[in-house]
This record gives C-alpha cells, sequence and structure tokens, in this order.
C-alpha cells in the first residue's frame, strides 16, 4: 500500500527537494524509497557540501511533536571511544572505530561531539522528515512495524541522514528494527557520526564510483595532489 507519493513532477522543481515514496508493506515493513539525483536541481542541492552542525532548533523542531520525554534534552549519537589508526605486522592500515552510542544531556555541549552533515542533504532530510512523520509515528513508533530507508545516490545520502534525525526524534527508534540500505552515497556524516550509524547502515558502493568519495576535503586533497604532480611534470619538462 503506498501511503505517500511525492514524484516532484507537478510544479517547479527546486534545490533542497527530493522525491520519494512510503509505503506499507503486508510483513509490516515500512519502506521509505528516496529518489537519486535526476535534474539539475538536485545536482545544485549535491554541491551544496559545506558541513553544518545539526541542530534541530535551527531548522524549527518543535518539541511537542514528538514522543520523546526529554523535551529539553540534546539526544545526540557518538563513538564511544576515539577512532585509531595503526599500521598492522603486514604493512596494512587498520582503522578501528568506536561503539555506538546514545548520549543525552540536559545542556548544549561544546561542538567536538556535534553530529555533522551535507548541508543540501541536510535539508532534503529535514523537508522528508516533516513529511513522513506522522507515518513513522503510527506505524512504527506506536504498532512496532519495521522501518526500511533506502536510495541511490542523493537518495542513499538523505535516507542515511534521515536516518538519525529520525532516532534523535524518537527514541523509541532505537530498539525498533530499522535499516538503511543506500546505494552508492556521498559523503554526508561526521566520520563518528557515520560510525555510530554503521550498526543499522548497509551502504553498497561500486569500486570504481567517484561520487561515495565526492567531498569537499576529498576535492581539496586531490587539487593539491594534482598542483605537485604539475609542477613535477613542468620540472621535467613534460607538462602538457
Amino acid at each position: 500500500e503506498i501511503l505517500q507519493h511525492n514524484s516532484l513532477l507537478e510544479g517547479p522543481v527546486k534545490p533542497g527537494h527530493v522525491g520519494h515514496y512510503v509505503a506499507v508493506r503486508r510483513d509490516k515493513i515500512v519502506v521509505v524509497a528516496i529518489r537519486g539525483t535526476s535534474s539539475l536541481e538536485d545536482l545544485a542541492t549535491d554541491c551544496c557540501g559545506r558541513p553544518i552542525t545539526y541542530d534541530e532548533n535551527h531548522f524549527g523542531f518543535d518539541p511537542s511533536e514528538s514522543n520523546n520525554s526529554v523535551e529539553e534534552a540534546r539526544i545526540e549519537v557518538r563513538a564511544t571511544v576515539p577512532p585509531t589508526v595503526s599500521i598492522n605486522d603486514e604493512g596494512c592500515v587498520e582503522i578501528e572505530s568506536g561503539l555506538e552510542h546514545i548520549w543525552v544531556e540536559d545542556q548544549d555541549n561544546t561542538d567536538d561531539y556535534a553530529v555533522r552533515c551535507h548541508e543540501g542533504i541536510l535539508i532534503c532530510a529535514k523537508r522528508i522528515l516533516g513529511q513522513i512523520q506522522s507515518i513513522v509515528r503510527t506505524h512504527v513508533v506506536d504498532q512496532g512495524y519495521q522501518l526500511l530507508l533506502c536510495g541511490h545516490s542523493l537518495g542513499a545520502g538523505v535516507a542515511s541522514v534521515l536516518a538519525v534525525l529520525l532516532r534523535s526524534r524518537y527514541p523509541a527508534l532505537i530498539e525498533c528494527d530499522m535499516k538503511v540500505i543506500a546505494f552508492a552515497p556521498p559523503p554526508v556524516l561526521s566520520h563518528d557520526t557515520a560510525v555510530a550509524a554503521s550498526s543499522y547502515t548497509i551502504s553498497i558502493v561500486n569500486n570504481a564510483d567517484v561520487i561515495p568519495r565526492m567531498s569537499l576535503a576529498n576535492l581539496a586533497v586531490s587539487l593539491e595532489f594534482l598542483g605537485i604532480l604539475s609542477a613535477e611534470l613542468q620540472e621535467h619538462g613534460l607538462a602538457p
């Protein structure tokens, strides 16, 4: 049964909006499927990649819309221990990440543990959250249905961020069976947040796909590398 369908086919398409649909399967699974990049407006959303701190109040969150009994607290997801990078006996680099931890605090903390997100994709996720939260509250939080979020490319990034927003707004989802299946997701979350979300997120990446590796940080590194390469080529008289 299709409960909601927003294809964005009617009316002007704007950056910060993404098409999606919500369906309920007979086996009591709520499916939220989010469309990938398919227009110049979507591309503009993709390119709005500034990392910003997720702040409910900044985006007009109304505590009365939440089932969260701790209305004045910040609820965040972070790693319990800092990630470590080491080189093993075989010369391979190993990265050990922290485990998921839900942290509740009654007052603002420093930004060291804040959830940071891709700005354009966070805006999309907030819009979809406003449209589907009543469905999630009725079927998943109240009736115990499973929740499956999925998408490709832009849709995969939105699904990943949407899952973090839902778990922050509805702590009951931490105990529910919620999964994210992200096909070719771009980098959209800060490292600790991504690590903490790994318990319920499956990312499927083609080895040759550049989109899951496309971020402002990686772009800066790539440009620096190309600058060094260009200087080396000029030094040896090989510059094109």
